[in-house]
């Protein structure tokens, strides 16, 4: 299912995010202007609704307009010398193994709020970046990791101890004096790791409200 870029009503305009409807059955909405922001929010609803989706989440409006508070999306930092060593190390994903990395991320992030479900197209996108992983320790497959420059975009833990490791492997991996990633807020699971390895919130990048 594609998303739909600009998406227009007499009552203002919205990015609708439609490609995790089919995987997750959640849908997102960017707001982009709204002259009622109520009234947009129950349009973009409608629509994703009708196109599959049991859950509707948007961000950028001026106000809830009545939706409940679903996540924060914070950004954290940590300084790369300071985060403590591994034994654990990255398998790149190939062409063989891609199908087996794409449904371990998405059997695993499909109750991580605001994740995004890995089609078809989108996991050639990934493989062709190069930039997931299956992380390895003792012999072991222990978790599943995906970055790219300075940026963590995902990690999870396929046995225990498996979510610091795929932390640590991938962060060592990665450029810069400073690794970087995001967390909803709601994840206290992932927020007490991260912060146990010495990652602190540094700004709010968005707030996601249930809609419809």
């Amino acid at each position: 299912m594609k998303d739909i870029p600009l998406f227009t009503t007499e009552n203002g305009a919205a990015n609708l995010i439609l490609g995790s409807v089919q995987g997750f059955g959640t849908a997102y909405v960017r707001v982009l202007s709204a002259r009622d922001g109520k009234a947009l929010a129950a349009e973009c609803a409608q629509f994703c609704r009708a196109a599959g989706a049991e859950g509707v989440y948007a961000t950028g409006l001026p106000e809830p307009e009545g939706g409940l508070l679903s996540t924060e999306i914070w950004r954290m930092t940590a300084q790369k010398v300071r985060l403590p060593q591994t034994q654990a190390m990255l398998e790149p994903v190939t062409a063989e193994t891609l199908e087996k990395w794409a449904a371990l991320y998405n059997r695993k992030f499909r109750a991580v709020p605001n994740a995004v479900w890995l089609s078809p197209s989108l996991r050639q996108a990934v493989l062709k970046a190069r930039e997931a992983f299956f992380v390895t320790l003792s012999g072991q497959t222990v978790g599943i990791a995906k970055g790219a420059e300075s940026e963590i975009h995902a990690v999870a833990a396929l046995a225990p101890g498996g979510g610091r490791a795929a932390v640590l492997a991938l962060a060592r991996k990665l450029e810069g004096p400073e690794i970087a990633l995001e967390v909803a807020s709601v994840n206290q699971k992932a927020l007490a790791l991260y912060q146990s390895l010495g990652f602190r919130k540094t700004e709010t990048l968005a707030k996601w409200y249930k809609i419809g």
